[in-house]
């Protein structure tokens, strides 16, 4: 009789109690190949070949049957309509309007307009504030040195009040 610790005998491995499971999670893996651990395990589970959602897991990792994440393609809410530029000067303008701080922190508004012909500035205001009839005088300074755009773009960011108050001075085709 040979001598050994008895601690390092090991008995033979089971049979694998899970082998019906297994085969069947490959069976419904192959047929509908993007369905993750949870899906499989629903599935199963109606079949009633699992109770525990873990033991799923567990095989579904040992048989590598995870789900590579797609990359996302990222596709437009809506068609976007390519706008024509413009095609001379003071033909399209955009206004907008920036702010800064001062050092003391008093805060400074800018109303920026744009011809985006040539990406010049006809004018910009600058002003702790910027009332809407504010807007119209500049507007109305340009007009009076000659310069009236046909079209001005306006973003969103311009104060509801300015832009009333500038398309009752300028009610057609302006904007």
């Amino acid at each position: 009789m040979i001598q050994f610790n008895r601690c390092s005998a090991r008995r033979p491995p089971s049979e694998d109690r899970d082998l019906l499971l297994r085969t069947r999670m490959l069976e419904l893996a192959n047929d509908r190949r993007r369905f993750g651990s949870p899906r499989l395990h629903e599935l199963l589970r109606r079949e009633e070949l699992v109770q525990n959602h873990k033991r799923t897991e567990r095989i579904y990792q040992e048989e590598n049957l995870s789900l590579r994440t797609r990359k996302r393609v990222k596709r437009p809410s809506h068609a976007r309509i390519v706008q024509a530029g413009p095609a001379g000067p003071d033909e399209q303008w955009a206004m907008d309007f920036v702010s800064d701080s001062l050092m003391g922190g008093r805060r400074i508004r800018i109303l920026t307009i744009a011809d985006l012909w040539d990406r010049s500035s006809p004018a910009l205001e600058v002003d702790m504030s910027l009332p809407g009839v504010r807007v119209v005088r500049v507007l109305e300074r340009l007009r009076l040195q000659g310069r009236l755009p046909q079209r001005i773009k306006v973003d969103n960011v311009l104060p509801t009040k300015s832009t009333h108050c500038v398309r009752q001075k300028y009610p057609v085709g302006a904007f």
